[in-house]
C-alpha cells in the first residue's frame, strides 16, 4: 500500500485517464500525448508573464488529456533519487513567488556568457521546485524555450542527453553550477544557427 494519492495502490502506477497499469506503457502514452500537444502550443493563448501561471498552463496543455491534476501544484514530496529531494509541497508556493521575482528582474543587455550563467541559476531554481507530480522536465523545457526567445536565443535540446541533464541538475542542486553552465552553453543558440551543423 502507498500513501501517494497520485498512484494506483494496486499497480503503483500514476492514475491516468487511459487506465494504463504499466509504467513503460504510461511513459509512451505521456510522450505521445505531450508530443501532440507540443505541436499546437505555438497557437495557444498562453499567459505572457514568466511565472507560475505560464508553467501551469504549459503543463495542463501537455498532460491534461492523461492526468486530471495537470497544471496543479503537487501535494506530495518527491525525489529524483535518495540524495536529491525537491521542495516540500508546503514550500512550493513561496519558492515559486521567489522565482517569479527573479524572472521579473532578469537583467537586459547581458552578453552571452553572463546570460548563460544567469539562466543556469534560474534553471536550477525551477528544477529544485519541481512543482508537478510528473512532467516537470518537459514543462520546464518549453518554459525556458519561451523565456530564451525573449532574449533572441533558442535552446537546442537535441544536443543534450537526459543523463547529462540529470547529472548537471544534481550537481547544481548541490551548489555547483559548473556542469549546468557548460550544458546550457552548449545548447544556447541563435535561432538561425544550429551548432550541430558545424560538424558537417
Amino acid at each position: 500500500m502507498t500513501s501517494d494519492p497520485y498512484l494506483d495502490p494496486d499497480t503503483w502506477v500514476l492514475r491516468n485517464a487511459f487506465g494504463i497499469a504499466d509504467r513503460a506503457e504510461l511513459r509512451r502514452a505521456e510522450d505521445e500525448v505531450a508530443g501532440s500537444a507540443l505541436g499546437a502550443l505555438e497557437n495557444d493563448d498562453l499567459p505572457d508573464e514568466y511565472g507560475w501561471e505560464l508553467l501551469s498552463a504549459i503543463h495542463e496543455r501537455l498532460f491534461g488529456l492523461i492526468y486530471d491534476w495537470a497544471g496543479q501544484i503537487r501535494t506530495v514530496g518527491i525525489a529524483k533519487d535518495h540524495e536529491s529531494h525537491f521542495v516540500p509541497p508546503d514550500q512550493i508556493r513561496a519558492e515559486l513567488d521567489a522565482l517569479e521575482t527573479a524572472l521579473s528582474t532578469f537583467p537586459d543587455g547581458l552578453g552571452r556568457p553572463q546570460f548563460v550563467h544567469e539562466l543556469a541559476k534560474l534553471y536550477r531554481q525551477l528544477n529544485h521546485i519541481h512543482p508537478f507530480r510528473e512532467g516537470n522536465g518537459r514543462t520546464q523545457r518549453v518554459f525556458w524555450d519561451l523565456f530564451c526567445l525573449e532574449y533572441g536565443f533558442s535552446l537546442a535540446w537535441h544536443l543534450v542527453e537526459k543523463a547529462e541533464n540529470d547529472r548537471a541538475s544534481r550537481s547544481a542542486d548541490a551548489g555547483h553550477l559548473g556542469q549546468l553552465v557548460d550544458m546550457l552553453d552548449k545548447i544556447l543558440i541563435r535561432p538561425e544557427h544550429d551548432p550541430a551543423e558545424d560538424d558537417g
